[in-house]
């Protein structure tokens, strides 16, 4: 019987999600394109997300700066050069968290 009871606490979820039912998941799948020196990022939206910042930085691991922040899930960077390679983080938040942010998403610009 002992067993079982510490087998059910192991398999058992943590109850985070429902202590913190607002907590805003981590954006993914940010995709790039970029055409006439403008870069646009789409990702995947998160979970209990108002908005997103993006950050840019000029290495992967470099400062990333802000560059916007974005009501759903596409920005326009239309402050690029062309032929420039730019790494992007977004981050996901709304009134009560911020999220974790994305993988590093890389473009050059052209």
């Amino acid at each position: 019987v002992r067993a079982n009871a510490m087998n059910a606490r192991l398999s058992s979820k943590p109850s985070y999600a429902k202590r913190y039912p607002n907590v805003v998941g981590k954006v993914q799948k940010v995709r790039t394109k970029s055409a006439g020196g403008k870069v646009t990022l789409r990702w995947q939206k998160a979970k209990n997300a108002s908005k997103y910042i993006v950050t840019r930085a000029e290495g992967s691991l470099g400062i990333y700066k802000k560059v916007g922040i974005a009501k759903g899930n596409k920005f326009v960077d239309k402050t690029t050069e062309k032929g420039k390679t730019y790494y992007y983080k977004i981050v996901a938040y709304n009134k009560k968290y911020e999220g974790e942010y994305s993988e590093y998403a890389k473009v050059k610009t052209k």
